[in-house]
């Protein structure tokens, strides 16, 4: 799903709570929390059912809970919905700029998600689709002069107040634009948020409820 840049930017219809980042919202508010807090106590009573001692049924649990959430968070959450990809071209009206330079040798260039969004990625796509790695992204900075300054280790707006010459990132921008490079971001718009919120607490709820069959027919079978 792609937008281009001449369509209005997207407003985000849900916006994370208390000022938190979409995904720190995520995992501490709604649905989720909740689920995840009865999968472990379920997981804690059949550990300490079947072991029978404290200290191995609670580490046991703390591993078997981490193995279920881990994998949930960082590889298996995204496959619920394909997130929505944005691409502008680079220097155009209304491109807001996202210039990220984590270390000396990382670095990235593309656009911003809408206001709220969960963002996954950004990206520099030349004219031919491919996307810019780090050490290309400098060689082009290099190549038109702008200077980064020191790493600001988070996302920003180009400007002078993060080191990077307002006149030299817009004649840069401008280049990208007139050789045919995008800009792209790829996120999960905040709209989801209660959609992936259920998708997720009710395969945790699965999780529980085994847990809780397992430890009631274990229980009986010991006491036939």
């Amino acid at each position: 799903m792609q937008r281009s840049e001449d369509e209005a930017p997207v407003e985000a219809d849900v916006v994370s709570d208390q000022g938190r980042a979409p995904s720190q919202a995520y995992e501490v508010s709604g649905l989720v929390f909740a689920a995840r807090t009865l999968f472990a106590f379920m997981l804690g009573a059949l550990a300490g059912t079947l072991i029978r001692r404290t200290v191995p049924a609670v580490a046991v649990t703390v591993a078997a809970w981490l193995a279920a959430v881990v994998p949930s968070m960082i590889w298996l959450r995204h496959l619920i919905e394909k997130p929505v990809t944005l691409l502008a071209t680079a220097g155009a009206e209304r491109t807001p700029i996202a210039l990220e330079l984590s270390n000396a040798n990382s670095i990235s260039l593309g656009t911003n998600a809408p206001q709220g969004a969960w963002e996954i990625a950004r990206w520099t796509q030349d004219a031919a689709g491919h996307h810019l790695s780090s050490s290309g992204i400098f060689a082009l900075l290099q190549k038109a002069n702008v200077n980064l300054g020191p790493p600001a280790g988070g996302p920003a707006q180009a400007g002078p107040t993060r080191g990077v010459p307002a006149p030299g990132i817009d004649s840069f921008l401008t280049w990208l634009g007139e050789h045919g490079y995008r800009l792209g971001v790829s996120y999960q718009p905040a709209s989801r948020f209660w959609h992936f919120q259920g998708v997720e607490a009710a395969a945790y709820v699965v999780l529980a409820l085994l847990c809780a069959a397992a430890n009631v027919w274990w229980i009986r079978r010991r006491t036939a």
